[in-house]
C-alpha cells in the first residue's frame, strides 16, 4: 500500500484517539515527520473550519472547494431549501402527501449533501410520515423550520464574517 493512503487511514485513527501515534510509528513503518506533517495538515488546520456550522462535511466542502465557490454554494443551498419549505408547507396544507413526499426527499439529498445530519434524519421522518398518507405532525414540522431557520442564520453570519 503507498505511503499516502497508510497516511490517509491511520490519520483518521490517530485523530479518532485510536491507536497511539507511537503504537503507528513503531508498527506501521512510517517516519515520524510525514505522519506529523499530514496530522498538522488535515486534522489541526483550523482554516479549513466552518465557524458555527455543523458538520465535517461542510468543512471538507471549504477546503475542496475554496472561499468564494464555497460562498456561493451556500447561497444557493439557502434559496434552494427556503424555496423547497415554502412549497413543503403549501402542498402539505392541501394534503398533497405525495407532492410532500417527493418536496421531502429532495431536502433529504440536499441535507445529507451539505452533511446537515439532523435536518437530513428529521427530513425522512417526515417523509416517511408522508408516504403513509399521514399529515406529519405539527411538533415535527415546527422543529424542522426552526432547524432550518438556525442552519439560515448560521450560514447568513458566515457568508457575512467572509465578506467583511
Amino acid at each position: 500500500m503507498p505511503n499516502a493512503l497508510k497516511l490517509a487511514g491511520l490519520l483518521y485513527l490517530v485523530s479518532a484517539g485510536i491507536p497511539s501515534k507511537r503504537f503507528l510509528l513503531m508498527h506501521c513503518a512510517l517516519d515520524e515527520r510525514a505522519l506529523l506533517s499530514r496530522e498538522e495538515m488535515w486534522v489541526g488546520d483550523e482554516s479549513t473550519k466552518t465557524s458555527g456550522l455543523p458538520g465535517e462535511k461542510i468543512n471538507e466542502m471549504r477546503a475542496l472547494m475554496g472561499e468564494e465557490a464555497f460562498k456561493d454554494a451556500l447561497g444557493v443551498f439557502t434559496r434552494e431549501v427556503t424555496e423547497r419549505h415554502e412549497r413543503l408547507r403549501v402542498v402539505l396544507a392541501e394534503e398533497d402527501f405525495a407532492k410532500a413526499s417527493a418536496e421531502l426527499h429532495t431536502l433529504f439529498g440536499i441535507y445529507a449533501g451539505y452533511g446537515f445530519e439532523e435536518l437530513q434524519h428529521l427530513s425522512r421522518a417526515l417523509q416517511d410520515s408522508c408516504d403513509a398518507r399521514l399529515a406529519p405532525p405539527a411538533k415535527s414540522l415546527q422543529q424542522f423550520d426552526e432547524l432550518l431557520s438556525e442552519l439560515l442564520q448560521k450560514i447568513e453570519h458566515y457568508r457575512a464574517e467572509a465578506i467583511a
